[in-house]
């Protein structure tokens, strides 16, 4: 779904004009998701590690600001923060935080209408991650490295990452 926003995909838009027009549109999926390379500012200034965080902060913050106006329809922004694959299950290192950004995948803006947020079945380890710095509004970090059942099957690598969200929204 990624790039399945109201603009053209050869343009960059700002992380509050995507989630403005995302909230407006009707849609019946159960989220709406972005790469943070639509985003000009992750662009120019190539975020890396603490950087990028404190960059995935503020498009919360302003995604959390856009969907709390929005009436009728309850919009839950999480922000995930890819860490890579292994051979092998990983476990919470804060050494990842100087490690974000560099994966080939970059970070994605979703905005979810449910609340599941994890697949019941797979294979992973998750834990909760002290945020290095204080937030505007009360955010929840979660680390997580999973592989699928069909992942398993075919023995293929888990994958990592950070899930960045709004307290009450999950």
């Amino acid at each position: 779904m990624d790039g399945d926003y109201p603009v053209n995909n050869n343009r960059d838009i700002e992380p509050f004009d995507w989630v403005n027009q995302s909230c407006k549109e009707p849609w019946k999926e159960a989220f709406k998701s972005i790469h943070f390379d639509h985003f000009e500012k992750y662009k120019a200034d190539k975020l890396q590690g603490i950087h990028l965080l404190d960059y995935a902060f503020f498009v919360l913050t302003e995604a959390c600001r856009v969907t709390g106006n929005v009436l009728d329809k309850t919009f839950r922004p999480l922000i995930y923060l890819p860490l890579g694959s292994s051979q092998e299950i990983r476990k919470w290192d804060e050494k990842n935080w100087e490690s974000l950004g560099n994966d080939y995948e970059p970070p994605s803006l979703y905005i979810l209408t449910i609340k599941d947020v994890f697949d019941l079945y797979v294979e992973e380890y998750k834990c909760p991650v002290a945020i290095p710095f204080q937030s505007k509004i009360p955010v929840v970090g979660i680390f997580r490295c999973s592989r699928s059942p069909e992942e398993m099957k075919n023995s293929w690598e888990f994958s990592s990452g950070v899930y960045l969200y709004r307290k009450e929204d999950f």
